[in-house]
């Protein structure tokens, strides 16, 4: 279980991941979504039926692309909450650290030399029980969680576009109106083909 726990939450399962999710979504962009088979068959041809059958018309509605989605969320949600924890068990980490014995015995010179460069990459010193401890500046031990999470509410809030609005087609006559399910009422006006140059430019006055 530890092996599969950290596999979900490396950076090697995220990438790929993104990777694939890129995939998808090119290919998504590129062959229109959500037409009808005779449009794939008269656009696409002798390949329609290969889109048809890997769900290249419905990418973003397919199981693939949902669970790429799922898995990245847990991927980025398992980060997250990882590096949470790092960050709120610092004070006792500093205690264990503390209590630690010496790996390496310095000369005098040599601590010197070390604690020159801890300054130099910007680590902190904390002093616990006469033992200094150096860390990276705090604000930037907060950088992978708050990048990990952007991430991660990025992703949620996109899907959460996708997928929560509810998509409804209905049919009304210019100079009458439609009462949706909420109870808004929509009033065509006007409804007109435009284009002289034989290319149909549709235009539509409503009223919500």
């Amino acid at each position: 279980m530890k092996k599969i726990f950290s596999f979900l939450r490396s950076m090697r399962f995220g990438i790929v991941l993104l990777l694939l999710i890129a995939l998808c979504s090119v290919a998504g962009s590129v062959i229109q979504q959500g037409q009808s088979v005779s449009y794939y068959a008269q656009t696409y041809q002798q390949y329609h039926g290969y889109i048809l059958l890997l769900g290249l018309n419905k990418v973003f509605e397919g199981w693939f692309f949902i669970t790429l989605t799922a898995l990245l969320c847990l991927n980025l949600g398992l980060c997250t909450s990882t590096r949470l924890h790092a960050l709120l068990m610092e004070k006792q980490d500093d205690a264990r650290i503390a209590k630690a014995e010496n790996a390496v015995a310095l000369s005098s010179e040599g601590i010197a030399v070390l604690k020159e460069h801890l300054k130099s990459r910007h680590c902190k010193e904390t002093t616990v029980e006469g033992v200094s401890i150096y860390r990276k500046n705090t604000f930037g031990r907060w950088g992978t969680f708050v990048t990990h999470l952007s991430i991660l509410l990025t992703v949620l809030f996109f899907a959460g576009a996708l997928y929560l609005p509810k998509v409804t087609d209905q049919s009304c006559i210019p100079g009458e109106s439609i009462q949706m399910e909420d109870g808004t009422e929509i009033f065509v006006d006007a409804f007109a083909i435009e284009g002289a140059d034989q290319k149909l430019d549709y235009r539509s006055d409503i009223r919500v």
